[in-house]
């Protein structure tokens, strides 16, 4: 989570621990899984909106990498998985095409840190889906 100035300082070598921003360190987390886990997540206030995932920002590599913005409504509805609804979101993206391979119970942490990060989200401060090979 960053403004877009900080964003694109960070696209060559990706955000760290180390940097001024809240990140979610996870592999496998594209575009495809984001969309699953905004489809399960929404709830009838969140899922009225529909639209892309993500928003190019800088896509202009042909290896990478490459940052995206989150589109809003992902956000919001990643924000608002309460914690008695955490377990069953994160059991019903576990069972998704996408995390055939992973349990519940190792995508509950990437799931809490998510939301946890998409809380920090502002209108000026926005989730980023930085991707590399």
């Amino acid at each position: 989570m960053a403004d877009l100035d900080r964003a694109l300082e960070l696209v060559e070598d990706g955000p760290t621990e180390a940097d001024d921003v809240p990140t979610v360190s996870a592999k496998s987390l594209t575009e495809v899984t984001l969309a699953s886990l905004h489809r399960i997540a929404a709830t009838p206030d969140t899922a009225a909106t529909k639209g892309q995932v993500t928003a190019p920002v800088s896509v202009d590599r042909w290896e990478g990498p490459w940052l995206q913005v989150v589109a809003d409504h992902v956000t919001t509805a990643i924000a608002a998985i309460s914690n008695d609804r955490l377990h069953a979101v994160t059991r019903a993206w576990a069972e998704t095409e996408e995390w055939q391979y992973a349990t519940a119970d190792e995508l509950a942490p990437l799931v809490r840190s998510l939301r946890d990060v998409a809380r920090q989200a502002s209108p000026q401060r926005r989730l980023y889906l930085w991707t590399c090979l």
